[in-house]
């Protein structure tokens, strides 16, 4: 059977560097929306052969990103 318990989230704390696979479990991400995420602009910093995200750079990503969902019709946080 698969465990359908939520997801426990965590804060992603500025100056703190997670390992992808740590990101995606305190962030709550998938892998479709961390690839959507990279692709839209969110850093990915690479050492020793692996994967970090600097949680100052995810913040910063987050912060700049439209505040109403897509498709709600609403243009508030979308540059013209």
């Amino acid at each position: 059977m698969s465990d359908r318990r939520p997801k426990a989230f965590a804060p992603i704390e500025a100056d703190v560097g997670y390992p992808i696979s740590v990101f995606c479990k305190r962030s709550g991400l998938g892998e479709a929306a961390l690839r959507s995420a990279r692709a839209a602009g969110l850093k990915v910093r690479y050492a020793g052969g692996r994967a970090y995200i600097i949680g100052a750079d995810f913040l910063e990503f987050l912060a700049n990103c439209p505040t109403a969902p897509p498709g709600s019709g609403s243009r508030e946080g979308v540059p013209e």
